[in-house]
């Protein structure tokens, strides 16, 4: 898994999020990208205007599919997995958005360490009209917080190699919660290079309409999966499932000692500020990179 990346494929799950898609779209699509972007939106038999959205703002049909029976997340996405032909593949929900730098600092990461097989970034989350309500700032990598069932990761700030999907891989219809650690489980197991660039690539919208707001089940039973199917014995031993204390209190640590608690507080000053570039607003200057661009490190799962 070594090499320029070349392409790189969105995927974006949507089922009755018209009043998102359109910001989801062009952050995507409006972006001066440094290689071509395959933009996969899967339309779950969506009954509001999503459809005619995708229709209207998507500039490739071949890469927009609608389904006009239901079929849940796991398969949906797992649908527009399967199409992606791009070297480096995005999962970006379909009320979530890119900034307008984010590409190209991707493809810095995967340039400045061309046998990377994901990089990830920090995250603004935003409310549903676009006004960030903190920074999300993410510290070093370090797998064994995950493995403890905590996820330091946010789906649309993480960019991974497809060929770390093993080719059975299917997006898990069972679950609800843990749908995304158990993709980023697969993708860093074994001898995986991660890159983490201090860049915020993303805007993750919180809000009332989230699946795991609306119908937010137990986890016990999907923690249970993931440590039978990654064998993991910190996640076999919680009984009532989530993540343990310990892995919580490691990755609070780690962004005290990493800095990003110091980046979250100090963005507490732009609480409020629109950030959706798509429809003019302009991003306040310390949420972007340098001109040289953000801090970028990397670390081998394999020496760890």
């Amino acid at each position: 898994m070594t090499g320029p990346v070349r392409s790189i494929s969105v995927l974006t799950p949507s089922y009755q999020y018209a009043q998102f898609l359109t910001t989801c779209l062009r952050s995507v699509h409006r972006q001066s990208s440094p290689f071509p972007v395959q933009h996969i939106v899967v339309d779950d038999a969506s009954t509001d205007e999503s459809w005619d959205i995708v229709r209207r703002e998507h500039p490739d049909p071949r890469d927009a599919v609608r389904h006009e029976t239901n079929i849940g997340l796991s398969r949906t996405l797992t649908e527009a997995l399967r199409r992606a032909t791009g070297d480096v593949v995005c999962w970006l929900n379909a009320d979530d958005f890119h900034l307008p730098w984010t590409y190209a600092e991707v493809a810095r990461a995967f340039t400045a360490y061309p046998g990377a097989t994901l990089v990830y970034g920090d995250t603004a989350f935003v409310d549903d009209g676009s006004r960030l309500t903190r920074l999300v700032p993410q510290p070093a990598f370090d797998r064994r917080v995950m493995e403890g069932g905590f996820n330091m990761f946010h789906v649309p700030s993480v960019f991974f190699r497809r060929e770390a999907v093993p080719p059975d891989f299917t997006f898990d219809e069972t679950m609800k919660l843990y749908m995304d650690l158990d993709l980023w489980l697969t993708v860093t197991a074994g001898s995986a290079v991660i890159v983490k660039t201090d860049a915020v690539l993303s805007a993750f919208r919180r809000h009332a309409g989230q699946v795991s707001a609306v119908q937010r089940p137990s986890d016990a039973d999907e923690v249970r999966t993931l440590s039978r199917r990654h064998t993991l014995s910190p996640l076999g031993a919680r009984e009532n499932g989530g993540w343990t204390r310990s892995s919580h209190v490691r990755h609070a640590l780690g962004k005290v000692r990493d800095g990003a608690a110091v980046r979250q507080l100090l963005a507490s000053r732009m609480r409020g500020q629109n950030l959706d570039w798509t429809k003019g607003a302009d991003v306040p200057s310390a949420l972007q990179p340098s001109s040289r661009g953000a801090r970028l490190r990397s670390w081998n799962t394999g020496q760890s």
